[in-house]
């Protein structure tokens, strides 16, 4: 854990401190795309699959030099299908995730092309299921998300125009509430991470 806590601590320092300026003023929009499909087969028939994909566009404004605030809208789906013994059909479920994020990074150029940064903030989300079964709508999950986080990113400049951003959640700490008829949860979790996922987007700059 102090070892986790101290590399973040150089992260930080190293990134606020030294390095070339973003000036105050500079505005991008973005886009993050994020897709996955898996499936898994027993002779040749299909027994489950998994398909997700989800857009996240952004707008980025630097209230101050190497400093930026970032809000965001996405939408995700997540599909899970599997093989009931009683029908030679998929039966699928949906999990759609309606969100916004707000976020602040702080940057740091090294040369005139590749950057680092690191961001907090997080997103609130609506979440609610969709399924191939006819079933009473109020039976189906429904629920709250809220996540937030904090991790190291880079940034890679093509030109004056456009930008590749890497971005990562080294540090989560996330609520979920749902609701299915009757039933309802709360789940809350931590996780700290020095191997976390990387979501990377485009940017383009308007000024």
């Amino acid at each position: 854990m102090k070892k986790k806590l101290c590399i973040s601590l150089f992260l930080f320092i190293s990134i606020t401190t030294f390095g070339q300026v973003i000036p105050k003023g500079t505005r991008f929009i973005g886009g993050d795309l994020k897709f996955n499909i898996t499936e898994s087969k027993v002779k040749s028939v299909v027994q489950n699959n998994v398909f997700m994909i989800g857009i996240t566009p952004s707008f980025t404004s630097f209230t101050k030099d190497n400093t930026a605030f970032t809000v965001s809208l996405g939408y995700s789906i997540n599909t899970t299908g599997s093989k009931a013994s009683f029908s030679s059909e998929l039966l699928k479920a949906s999990v759609h995730t309606i969100s916004a994020g707000f976020y602040l990074s702080n940057y740091k150029m090294f040369n005139e092309k590749f950057g680092a940064s690191i961001r907090y903030g997080g997103e609130v989300g609506y979440l609610f299921t969709t399924t191939s079964l006819t079933a009473d709508s109020d039976d189906l999950l429904k629920g709250a998300i809220l996540d937030l986080n904090a991790g190291p990113g880079v940034i890679y400049l093509l030109n004056d125009k456009w930008a590749i951003e890497g971005v990562t959640s080294l540090v989560n700490i996330t609520s979920v509430y749902t609701k299915s008829g009757d039933l309802s949860s709360y789940t809350m979790s931590t996780n700290i991470s020095l191997n976390p996922s990387v979501g990377i987007g485009f940017r383009y700059f308007l000024k």
